[in-house]
C-alpha cells in the first residue's frame, strides 16, 4: 500500500527519497528544540498559545538549544534542572511576531547562534515537522556548510497524516471500513447537505470536522433529530450558517461524521526509528479525559486504565498503521487516537479517529516521564490541570513552595506530583500537573480531588 501511495504522489516520493539521510540525527550532536503551532489550523483561537512553547523543555537535555519565544518564569530552571535533573539547556528568544521559525531566522541573533550550533552538529526537533521546519533546517544548512537533519516526517507526509480526510481514508484501506467511524468527507459546499443527511439517517449525533486542526477546534455537534425534520431549502440554509461560523470557502473540505456513544477515548504513543529495519514502538495507551460533554476538548488523561484485551487490539491497529507510515518516510512521533464503542468493553467496538503527525500533550509528558524514570516500565499516573483566576497572581517559584509537600523529589524518591507546563499561569491561572500513583484509578482521584480543591478556592494553595 505504500509503494502504490508513493506511485501515484511525486512530490510524497520525491520528498521521501530526499531525507533520507535525515534519520542519521542521532549520531549529529545536539538538538534544537521549538514548540511551533502556527501550522495548526486555528490555534490562534486559543487565549495564548506562545504559552505551550515551553512545553520543549521536557525534550530538551544538557547543552540542547531551546528556541521560544516566552521567557521561562522565575524558578523554572531551578525546577526543571536542578530539581528534576532534566539537564540544563541554551535558550534562545527571538524577537519577532512571524511564526517561530521565521522568528528564529529573522532574528539576527537567534539565528547566529543556530548556524553556530549546526556548525558544530545539530538537528532540528520540532514539535510539528511542518514545512516551516524543514524551510529553517535548509537555511541552517546552507548557512552553516553542514547538513542539518529534522527529526520527523518529511513535510508533505506531515501535512497528510495530520489531515483527517486522507488518514481516515487511508486507515479504512488498511484497516477496513469498520475500524473509523461512519465518516463523509465533502469538498464543496454543495456536497454537504447530502452528506449530513446521509449521516443523519443513521446517527442521533454527527460531527462537523474540519481536517486539518486539533485538540476540538473546528468542531461542531449537532443532534439529527431536528435536521432530519428540514426541508431542501432549510437545510442548504443551516450548511451556510455552519460554513460562516466555520469560517469555511465554498471549496473547503469538511469531515462530516456520525458522532457515537463511547465508553473510552484511548490515545497510543508510537516512535517510528529511521530506516526500514526498526520496527515502530508502540508505547503507553492513554485513556483521555475531556472537559466538554461532547467529549471533544482535551482536558488530560490517564495512564495504564483499560483492560488488557482492548489494549491488545488498539496496539494491533497503531502497529500496522506506524508500519504504512514508516514505509512513507515517516520518522519521529505520533500518537494516534480511537474511540471504544459499546455498551461494556467485553463486546466492545475499536475504531480509529485521528492521528496527530506531531508531539501531544500527552506524548510530551511520556517523554519526560521516560527519562525521570528509566527503569519503571508503564508507571501508573494521571495528568490534567489545576486552573483558578488568583494562580495569576502567584508566581511560579512561589506556587513550587506551596507545593512543596506534594513535589515528587529524585532525591528521596517521595512525592506524587510533578510540574510539567507553566506556560499560561500568568495569563489564566493554570498549571498543567501529573499525579503519580500505584495504580491509574487512585492516580486519578488524586488529580481530581486536587484539581476540584483549587477551583474552588484552593485557600490554602492561594494564600498560605
Amino acid at each position: 500500500m505504500a509503494a502504490d501511495i508513493l506511485h501515484g504522489d511525486p512530490e510524497l516520493r520525491a520528498q521521501k527519497e530526499a531525507t533520507t539521510d535525515h534519520g542519521q540525527w542521532a549520531s549529529v550532536g545536539r538538538a534544537v528544540l521549538f514548540d511551533d503551532y502556527s501550522a495548526i489550523r486555528l490555534m490562534n483561537q486559543i487565549s495564548y498559545p506562545d504559552g505551550f512553547q515551553l512545553r520543549a523543555r521536557l525534550r530538551a537535555g544538557d547543552g540542547d538549544v531551546i528556541v521560544c519565544r516566552p521567557r521561562p518564569p522565575s524558578g523554572f530552571d531551578e525546577y526543571y534542572s536542578a530539581r528534576l535533573r532534566l539537564g540544563d539547556p541554551v535558550w534562545l528568544h527571538p524577537d519577532s511576531g512571524a511564526d517561530l521559525c521565521t522568528a528564529a531566522w529573522n532574528d539576527s541573533r537567534t539565528s547566529a547562534a543556530l548556524v553556530e550550533a549546526a556548525r558544530s552538529g545539530a538537528y532540528l526537533h520540532p514539535y510539528h515537522a511542518c514545512e516551516a521546519a524543514w524551510q529553517l533546517a535548509e537555511r541552517l544548512s546552507r548557512a552553516a556548510h553542514r547538513s542539518v537533519p529534522v527529526l520527523g516526517p518529511p513535510p508533505r507526509l506531515c501535512r497528510l497524516a495530520n489531515d483527517k480526510s486522507w488518514f481516515l481514508g487511508a486507515a479504512a484501506e488498511l484497516l477496513g471500513a469498520e475500524a473509523i467511524p461512519r465518516l463523509r468527507v465533502t469538498r464543496r459546499l454543495a456536497e454537504f447537505p447530502a452528506a449530513v443527511q446521509e449521516i443523519s439517517r443513521r446517527s442521533s449525533k454527527l460531527a462537523v470536522r474540519i481536517p486539518d486542526s486539533a485538540g476540538g477546534l473546528g468542531m461542531r455537534f449537532f443532534a439529527t433529530d431536528a435536521l432530519r425534520r428540514l426541508n431542501r431549502q432549510a437545510l442548504a440554509d443551516w450548511a451556510a450558517d455552519v460554513y460562516r461560523e466555520l469560517d469555511l470557502r465554498n471549496d473547503s473540505p469538511v469531515l462530516v461524521t456520525g458522532w457515537e456513544e463511547t465508553i473510552a477515548a484511548p490515545s497510543i504513543e508510537v516512535r517510528i526509528p529511521p530506516g526500514k529495519a526498526a520496527a515502530p514502538i508502540c508505547g503507553r495507551v492513554i485513556d483521555q479525559v475531556f472537559t466538554d460533554a461532547d467529549r471533544s476538548q482535551f482536558g488530560g488523561g490517564v495512564a495504564g486504565s483499560l483492560p488488557h484485551e482492548i489494549v491488545r487490539r488498539l496496539r494491533r491497529h497503531a502497529s500496522t498503521i506506524a508500519v504504512l507510515l514508516q514505509g512513507l518516510g515517516y520518522v519521529g512521533r505520533l500518537s494516534l487516537d480511537f474511540i471504544v464503542t459499546g455498551r461494556s468493553f467485553a463486546d466492545a467496538d475499536v475504531r480509529v479517529v485521528d492521528c496527530n503527525a506531531r508531539w501531544s500533550g500527552g506524548s510530551v509528558l511520556g517523554a519526560m516521564l521516560d527519562r525521570l524514570f528509566p527503569h519503571h516500565g508503564q508507571l501508573p499516573y494521571a495528568f490534567g490541570f489545576l486552573r483558578h483566576p488568583e494562580l495569576r497572581t502567584v508566581p511560579f517559584h512561589v506556587l513550587i513552595e506551596r507545593l512543596e509537600d506534594r513535589l515528587w523529589n529524585p532525591s528521596t524518591g517521595r512525592g506524587d506530583l510533578l510540574v510539567h507546563n507553566v506556560g499560561h499561569l500568568a495569563s489564566s491561572g493554570r498549571v498543567d500537573i501529573v499525579v503519580l500513583a500505584g495504580d491509574a484509578g487512585t492516580a486519578r482521584c488524586r488529580l481530581e480531588d486536587l484539581a476540584r480543591a483549587v477551583a474552588d478556592g484552593a485557600a490554602a494553595l492561594l494564600h498560605r
